[in-house]
């Protein structure tokens, strides 16, 4: 709206591109890779949940065992049952 007042217009020919945009999106890509790469491996780095639908425990201690443990059906379970 305001840009009608103005009288100011922008066109497709008034954005440039960064000169360092390939090397942004090389190293962007080889995060992309990287962390592709880990989750396929299947292991939990790092865990954090949000909300209290966990129950009146301590959600941070969940999160902690979860830690190194296989992204598997049955390796979470066995932690989850071990509570």
């Amino acid at each position: 709206y305001e840009s009608t007042i103005s009288g100011l217009t922008t066109a497709m020919s008034d954005i440039h591109d960064l000169p360092e945009k390939p090397e942004i999106l090389d190293k962007a890509q080889k995060q992309v890779a990287l962390i592709t790469k880990q989750f396929r491996r299947g292991v939990i780095k790092n865990v954090k949940f949000y909300g209290d639908f966990f129950g009146p425990q301590d959600i941070n201690q969940l999160a902690e065992k979860l830690q190194g443990v296989k992204y598997d059906h049955d390796e979470i379970a066995k932690v989850l049952e071990a509570e």
